[in-house]
Order: structure tokens, then C-alpha cells, then sequence
């Protein structure tokens, strides 16, 4: 039987069909390598951009393995693409960052949030965070995780926050200090408005007078004190303070210390013990700042010691130094002590060791800080030496001792100035300009009950015409006068012929340097701060100049126009 051939138009149509359908699988083939070179270009630029981000990052499973990294991460744990990829990110961050964290626990995280903190890898910080990537069931398919390196602004942050305890700190011990400040000022305060109260409402006589006398004259020395170390810290600080430095004996220093220190230990029944080599103890310095120092010392053994108690003033000279031969004096006190913890910050400003004793004994915590400002001036060192609480303190002075060869002048002491006899002063013409009305009426009864005769003037124009008038012998001119300031009137006067011979003495609260240098500058004698006393007056009335002749009043009229 023979086979049945298809019809020819059938076969033909076949045959038309071949063509096309290789045509189709070719494009297929072609379609599907296309896409897999743009997928591969797609995937290398993709990592290209991942390797491109300075952050360490990572994409993981949901399990936490590791999926993809970029450079940064290769190159912060120092491994290969093949050596961590596949492994869990938590074992590779413990084994190469020495990093165990929950966070890194991607497939226990609890709920399908971004997860962030900070962590410590040897000397860096990095923040840690995890961000989900959710599928189209809400399911988190994939992690990426990124480190960003924040050591540098950790190290900012944890500055500024020792700025901002620094700054409370220094808030907190100058609070202290204002503090202490109003108790100190309103101790004296208070007496004194007592001592007035008195004289007002009673007829005070005999004793009672004298001890009112004398109540107001220590509060004002205690008053003025205050200011003067305010001031000295103000310009110790600043390093404005000038030292007159010149060859003396610091034994001569230390004896005037002692006179100074005895009324107050008296009071308090301590004995002081004085060792002294039996040589001149030869340093260059300024006498009145050492004095200064190492009265301070004394006062801060005396103040931190019990009632009864002794102190050591010794000094001696160590020819032996390393460098150069030197003194060293030692204030030893048997009081509180001090916590060796704070054997440095005692001498810092505003601090005290020991509060509660400070406060009853009075001080603004300020005086070590100037003996040891004072002590470096001279090139030399202070410290504090204590074995603790209720062991007493040693406080120790070094100074280079002068080169050989240098002798001192001899000096009056200030003992030998109360000691000196003295005749009672002639009367003389006083002027007093100043507006504080209750202090030039003060001034005119004190000057008027030695027998001067005063007049007042309280404005710059009018003690200006006073003096053109009648020239009086003295001149005690303010400096802060309305109308015409005190400066303005002592130049005017230079230049005047009637004005050039009289005493002008500077009467002022500005008692900087600096202020000194100007009133003298202005035309004045004498630059006196105010509050001032009535001895130190009295002292410079009697050593005025009987006359200036005309040869110096024309000598400082040209120096000053020049």
C-alpha cells in the first residue's frame, strides 16, 4: 500500500516555518546573552558604587550571613571577598574587630526596624547600623549593614564635655568664691554698722570709745586687704604685676613677716619659731612682694592650725643645688593637713582646703594663690607638702640666692619707722576736692583736729578755681570728680604759674599701675588708693617738699610737653 503524501501546499507551508522559528530562538538566545551582559555590566557597576562608599558596608542574608562587602569592609577587617563571604557577620566581627554585639544578631531581631549604636574596635569608634530590606510579603529577605568610622567626633564630643565640666566646675568654685566674698565683706560691714549704731544712741566714753576706735580701724584693714588681694589676683592673672627688684637680705624679709604675723598669733596663742642661718641671706627680689608671700604662708598656718599650737618659720641655704645655690624656707604648721589629693589645687584660685575652718577664720582662699604667683615672679617655686588629714602642712619656698659680690643697702624697717620719733606737724593749707560728700567732710574734721586749715571743694572746676585763687600748701584731688576729672585738673594746674608749686596728691579708688603711671604723668606728687590712712597722710604732709622750686616746676613742664 503506498504511503499518502501530504498535499504539496502543506509541505511547503512547513518548510516557510523553519526559518522563522530559528530566526525566533536566535533572538531569544541573543535577547537572553544581552540581558546577561547588562545584568554583568549592572552588578560590576553596582559594586563599583558600593565600593565607592567610604562607610564599611555589607549586605546579609536574613540569617546574618554574609552576602556581598565592599572595600572599606574588606580593607577594615583585613580578609579577602572569598574569606568572609557565606560566613556570619558576628563570628567575623568578633574574630577580626574584636566586636560582639546583639546588633549584629540580624535574625534575632525582634521586630523589622532600622537597629543602630556605637561600638569600640581597639582605638576607634564606629556606628553600627542595620537597616532590613522587606519583600513583597513583609518578610525581611535581606540586611545591609553599615559602619560608619566616628572616633574623630567621639573625641570632639567627649572634649566638649570635659569643656562643659570644666566650666561647671569653674562655675561652681567662682560661685563659692562671690559667696564667700559677701561673708567676707559683710563681717566688717556689720561691725562697723554697729560701732556707728553706738556712737548714735549712746554718749560713748573711756573704753567703750576706744574699743569702737579700734573695732572700725581693724575692719577697715580688713576691708582693704580683701581689695588688695582681689586686686593682686586680678593682676598676678593678667601678669601685669611689676616687680621692684634689688639685692636684700631675705632675713631682714622674714623679721618684718614676724613683726606683722605677731598681734594675730598672739591672739590665738601660738608660738612661732623662728631659725635663721647666722650669714645674710643674700636674693635678688622685691622685698615688699616676698614679704608678701611668705606672709601669706604664715597667716595659712596660723588660720588651718588650732588654738595654742606652734609653727616653724625656718630658712636656710643650700649651697648643693643641682644648678645653682639656692634658699629655701619652710612654713611648718601642726594643723589640719591637707588630702595629698589636692596638694596642687590648693594653690589654684577660689579653693580652699578645708571650708568650714576657713570660713570661721575669715580668707577668700586667694592667698596661696598669690604667695605661689609671687614665689615664680621671683624665679622661684612654692609647693605643700602633708601626709594627710590632721598632720599638719609644710609649705616649702626655694629662691636662687644672689651672685657673690652683691650687697644690700641698708634699710629702715617698718619697726624702726614706728619706733622713729616725730614732732607734731606744722599747720598748713589743705585742700580736699572730692564729691563724696561724707568723705571730704571726714577728711576736713580729721585734718582740721591736727590743727591744718582745710577747705572743700567738691567738683574738678571749682577745686581748679580754688587753687588758682589761693594756692594752698597741700591738694588732695580725686580722680573720679564731675564737671572736670581729677587728671584734667592736676594738668591744668602744671601749666599755671599759681598751680605748678602745690602739692597735688592722687586721691582714688584705681589703684592699678597702670593708674599710678597716669596720675603721675597728670602732674601729681603722690597716687594714694583709697581707703586711705590717716598715718600714711600724716607721713606724707610732713616729708612734702617745703617748696618747689622753680627750676623743677619749669624741669617737669617741659618733660611733660615733650
Amino acid at each position: 500500500m503506498r504511503s499518502r503524501r501530504p498535499p504539496r501546499k502543506a509541505v511547503a507551508a512547513e518548510s516557510d516555518s523553519i526559518p522563522q522559528m530559528a530566526d525566533d530562538a536566535a533572538g531569544v538566545i541573543l535577547n537572553r546573552k544581552d540581558a546577561e551582559a547588562n545584568l554583568r555590566d549592572f552588578g560590576i557597576e553596582w559594586q563599583r558604587t558600593f565600593d565607592a562608599i567610604a562607610e564599611s558596608a555589607a549586605v546579609l542574608r536574613a540569617d546574618g550571613l554574609i552576602l556581598r562587602t565592599n572595600r572599606a569592609l574588606l580593607h577594615l577587617v583585613r580578609a579577602s571577598e572569598d574569606e568572609i563571604t557565606g560566613r556570619s557577620v558576628r563570628a567575623v566581627f568578633l574574630e577580626r574587630l574584636g566586636i560582639d554585639d546583639p546588633i549584629l544578631d540580624v535574625a534575632a531581631a525582634p521586630i523589622l526596624e532600622r537597629h543602630a549604636t556605637e561600638l569600640r574596635a581597639g582605638e576607634c569608634w564606629y556606628r553600627v547600623v542595620t537597616d532590613p530590606i522587606v519583600d513583597e510579603q513583609g518578610q525581611a529577605s535581606r540586611f545591609v549593614l553599615v559602619m560608619t568610622d566616628i572616633t574623630s567626633l567621639r573625641g570632639l564630643a567627649d572634649a566638649e564635655r570635659r569643656r562643659a565640666d570644666e566650666l561647671l566646675e569653674d562655675n561652681r568654685r567662682k560661685d563659692e568664691f562671690l559667696a564667700m566674698l559677701a561673708h567676707e565683706l559683710r563681717n566688717p560691714l556689720n561691725a562697723i554698722a554697729a560701732a556707728t549704731a553706738l556712737q548714735e544712741r549712746a554718749e560713748v566714753t573711756g573704753e567703750v570709745a576706744v574699743q569702737v576706735r579700734g573695732t572700725v580701724s581693724r575692719q577697715i584693714r580688713q576691708l582693704s586687704r580683701l581689695v588688695d588681694d582681689l586686686l593682686d589676683v586680678s593682676r598676678l592673672t593678667r601678669g601685669r604685676v611689676q616687680l621692684q627688684k634689688e639685692t636684700i637680705d631675705l632675713k631682714s624679709v622674714v623679721h618684718e613677716v614676724v613683726q606683722m604675723a605677731r598681734p594675730h598669733l598672739e591672739a590665738r596663742r601660738q608660738s612661732l619659731l623662728l631659725d635663721l642661718p647666722d650669714e645674710p641671706v643674700m636674693v635678688e627680689g622685691d622685698g615688699l612682694r616676698l614679704g608678701q608671700a611668705l606672709a601669706n604662708l604664715v597667716s595659712n598656718a596660723s588660720k588651718f592650725s588650732e588654738v595654742e599650737r606652734r609653727i616653724l618659720l625656718r630658712c636656710e641655704v643650700d649651697r648643693g643645688h643641682a644648678s645653682h645655690p639656692v634658699t629655701l624656707v619652710r612654713v611648718v604648721d601642726e594643723g589640719v593637713g591637707i588630702d595629698p589629693s589636692r596638694l596642687d589645687s590648693i594653690f589654684e584660685p577660689f579653693v580652699q582646703g578645708q571650708t568650714t575652718l576657713a570660713r570661721s577664720e575669715g580668707g577668700l582662699g586667694i592667698g596661696l594663690t598669690i604667695a605661689r604667683r609671687m614665689i615664680e615672679l621671683h624665679d622661684g617655686e612654692l609647693t605643700a607638702h602633708s601626709a594627710g588629714l590632721g598632720t599638719g602642712t609644710e609649705f616649702r619656698v626655694t629662691l636662687p640666692l644672689a651672685e657673690e659680690g652683691h650687697a644690700a643697702e641698708p634699710r629702715p624697717t617698718t619697726l624702726d619707722g614706728y619706733l622713729r620719733e616725730r614732732e607734731p606737724p606744722a599747720p598748713l593749707d589743705v585742700l580736699i576736692v572730692e564729691d563724696d560728700e561724707d568723705a571730704a567732710e571726714l577728711m576736713r574734721a580729721l585734718f582740721s583736729a591736727v590743727g591744718h586749715q582745710t577747705r572743700v571743694a567738691r567738683d574738678g572746676v571749682t577745686g581748679l578755681a580754688e587753687v588758682l585763687s589761693r594756692p594752698p600748701d597741700v591738694a588732695f584731688i580725686d580722680i573720679g570728680l564731675p564737671r572736670m576729672d581729677g587728671y584734667e585738673v592736676a594738668r591744668t594746674l602744671r601749666r599755671s604759674d599759681r598751680g605748678a608749686s602745690v602739692y597735688l596728691v592722687a586721691l582714688t579708688g584705681y589703684g592699678r599701675p597702670e593708674d599710678r603711671a597716669r596720675a603721675l604723668a597728670a602732674g601729681f606728687d603722690v597716687h594714694l588708693v583709697k581707703p586711705v590712712e590717716i598715718d600714711r597722710v600724716n607721713e606724707l604732709m610732713e616729708q612734702r617738699p617745703r617748696a618747689r622750686t622753680r627750676s623743677v616746676v619749669e624741669r617737669e613742664r617741659e618733660s611733660r610737653e615733650h
